[in-house]
């Protein structure tokens, strides 16, 4: 389960911060998600909102524009998930 009942979209379980901007063609978003793999993440979208799910971790944030599900890419370093999603061309 990503949100519970009493949980609004956006709000996360396991993540510190969560930030979301919005470029001229793409949308990034930095999660600080401590003392996790790479491999226990998965990151899904669909036009207008991103997931991401892990071992006692679920994100469900709601994106600033319409995104091409296609255009993802995403790197966990240090703690730190950065996930750039391109704008539809």
């Amino acid at each position: 389960m990503i949100d519970g009942p009493d949980r609004r979209p956006g709000q996360a379980w396991g993540v510190r911060r969560c930030e979301i901007i919005e470029r001229a063609d793409c949308v990034v978003a930095v999660l600080d998600i401590p003392g996790r793999e790479a491999s226990e993440l998965s990151v899904s979208l669909d036009e207008e909102e991103m997931r991401v799910e892990g071992p006692g971790l679920g994100v469900r944030a709601p994106l600033p524009c319409l995104v091409d599900p296609l255009g993802l890419s995403s790197e966990y370093r240090n703690g730190i998930l950065s996930v750039k999603i391109m704008k539809p061309t």
